[in-house]
């Protein structure tokens, strides 16, 4: 009866790790063969002008976006790249979640960036719950689009000392630093500034000193 018993008991052992091999490889095989779509309205904008863009679900179960950054913006040279972004200083939860199939529309403001080609990247967590921590398990990518920068006189000159009183306030949303030391500073309020630091990086410093008051200022280097 002892040598029964163990025999049952290794049986049902190998029947449940099958069907965990199983369960793990047809979750893998449905996040595979899912994808989100996301569409921009336009194919070519100018930096500071609203961005609409459409994201359909097409996976068979529910999404979720970073909370700190649920998108990226890429820029194209010989390789995309991604802008800089401060570190996060909050938890980054699943801030927002899709249902699957479900389409959403969000809109967001282009930064004062350099002229080319940029993509959004989008981050998601599949099959998770929205009281989650923000896990990526894949990443997907928009149709390519054109940003050109405005004419520089629509940017005010101001100092650099006057550009960290804005920064230590809260104030800004954007910031572009060229090689020649210019910075082009967007402000919350949809005004925008030209600057000199002393050093390169300089802001870079500063954003990361301020930290949490800072930390959704969209950073790019030339």
């Amino acid at each position: 009866m002892g040598a029964k018993k163990y025999l049952i008991i290794f049986c049902v052992i190998i029947l449940l790790t099958l069907f965990l091999i199983v369960w793990m490889a047809w979750k893998g095989y449905r996040i595979q063969k899912g994808e989100i779509l996301i569409t921009t309205d336009k194919t070519e904008y100018e930096s500071g002008e609203t961005l609409k863009v459409k994201i359909q679900n097409k996976f068979r179960e529910q999404i979720c976006f970073s909370s700190c950054y649920p998108y990226l913006l890429e820029s194209k040279n010989e390789n995309w790249e991604s802008y800089k972004y401060a570190e996060c200083q909050e938890f980054d939860g699943n801030g927002h979640c899709m249902k699957a199939g479900e389409l959403k529309a969000f809109e967001l403001t282009l930064p004062q960036i350099s002229d080319g080609f940029h993509r959004l990247t989008v981050p998601v967590c599949v099959g998770c719950e929205s009281e989650d921590t923000f896990r990526e398990t894949k990443r997907f990518y928009s149709n390519e689009f054109t940003i050109k920068k405005k004419e520089l006189g629509t940017c005010s000159p101001v100092s650099y000392e006057e550009t960290l009183n804005f920064l230590k306030a809260g104030k800004i949303a954007t910031i572009f630093q060229f090689h020649n030391l210019g910075l082009s500073v967007n402000l919350k309020d949809g005004r925008c500034f030209s600057t000199e630091q002393p050093k390169i990086d300089d802001i870079l410093q500063q954003i990361e000193e301020c930290g949490e008051l800072c930390k959704d200022i969209l950073f790019g280097t030339e």
